[in-house]
């Protein structure tokens, strides 16, 4: 009774404040709400994230709207719902049109139950590193309702695999994805990402099959393969899928592009992994032996042969280059090799005569002034 007395005999204006101030209250309250409760939960309204796509579904059926909100990308619905780069386009009000529309970070999905948030379920794996910087594969197996659109890193086992000689192998290796259509790695498939691991386990497979243990970076060696070459041969599934009819490739039909690919580590597996791995470190060790035996022999001959022609010449010139220091004797042998004949007969000359040496000849010591035309006649 008092309340309702102090009230009517209020100002207008001390009643208008009070009014205003209700509804201002009222409306932080619901706008709280919603973002405390609602839009969580992604009833009425969604909180978009960044480079994170959503999809609008009515009932059970995808309703046409994709909510993305990006400032670097968009989904081009005109063009099959393909993922773009505002790069691309000329124009800011071209940006301006495409961009995903929002209220304090909230996109408006409908009227719940009828419109709802599209959820899948995901298996992937990931790396993860500890506080030493030790990095370990990481199990994620959750219900999502995003479609990263970013490249994202993702971890693939393959176990078990052959290398050439059969030794059976697990090989940990690194893919770099990125959707390039926002509905086929959706809707278009069943479990589109499973259908992409498998495609590149079944590359690397048939890769690593062509290649030893020790080349691909096994326990005993450092990896002899260029990091392009693998990346190169996972990449080609963008393009074209081994033994499809069609020849279509992994953009078209999964909607997804692998960016990279990398190979990271190579172990050998099964019950005899120890002597397994200690036969294919003696063979290393073996065939690093001969590699260096081979070029040392080969560095020999090369060596005998320039000693052999540098000496026909300075001969020519009646010069006994062994009496010269080995600095000058080795930088002879090391210019004449490419040199054309009459070069190095001048060279011959210019060397050992600017030397101030002398060479011993007829039992006396003298500067060689040999002046002989090419040839040596």
């Amino acid at each position: 009774m008092n309340e309702s007395l102090i009230f009517l005999v209020m100002s207008f204006g001390m009643k208008l404040g009070l009014i205003v101030g209700g509804v201002i209250m009222l409306l932080l309250i619901i706008l709280l709400l919603i973002y405390k409760v609602l839009a969580p939960n992604n009833i009425l309204f969604t909180l978009g994230r960044e480079n994170r796509a959503v999809h609008v579904m009515i009932g059970k059926k995808f309703s046409g709207k994709v909510i993305l909100p990006s400032k670097t990308l968009y989904v081009d619905k005109e063009d099959n719902y393909k993922i773009k780069s505002f790069d691309d386009l000329d124009y800011d009000w071209e940006k301006k049109k495409l961009r995903t529309r929002s209220f304090l970070g909230l996109n408006w999905v409908g009227i719940y139950p009828f419109k709802s948030i599209n959820e899948r379920r995901q298996q992937w794996l990931e790396w993860e590193s500890n506080d030493k910087g030790v990095r370990t594969i990481r199990v994620r197996d959750e219900m999502t309702p995003y479609l990263i659109v970013k490249p994202f890193e993702y971890a693939m086992v393959l176990e078990e695999g052959e290398d050439v000689d059969g030794m059976p192998l697990n090989v940990y290796f690194t893919i770099i994805l990125m959707p390039v259509n926002a509905i086929i790695p959706i809707f278009g498939n069943d479990n589109a990402y499973g259908q992409v691991q498998t495609l590149c386990k079944t590359q690397v497979f048939l890769f690593v099959k062509e290649k030893s243990f020790s080349s691909l970076g096994g326990e005993n060696s450092a990896t002899n393969i260029d990091v392009d070459e693998f990346s190169e041969v996972v990449c080609r599934l963008n393009n074209c899928i081994p033994g499809r009819p069609d020849g279509k490739g992994l953009e078209e039909i999964l909607g997804y592009k692998i960016m990279d690919a990398k190979l990271d580590s190579v172990e050998i597996t099964g019950e005899n992994k120890k002597i397994l791995l200690e036969a294919s470190t003696a063979k290393y060790i073996a065939g690093e032996n001969a590699k260096a035996e081979i070029a040392k022999a080969e560095g020999d001959k090369q060596a005998t042969i320039l000693r052999a022609e540098g000496n026909k010449i300075a001969g020519m010139l009646g010069i006994d280059v062994e009496k010269y220091s080995m600095d000058i004797r080795k930088e002879f042998y090391e210019k004449i090799k490419d040199m054309p004949y009459a070069q190095q007969i001048e060279l011959a000359k210019k060397m050992f005569t600017d030397s101030n040496l002398t060479t011993f000849v007829s039992g006396k010591e003298v500067t060689p002034t040999v002046n002989l035309t090419e040839g040596g006649k």
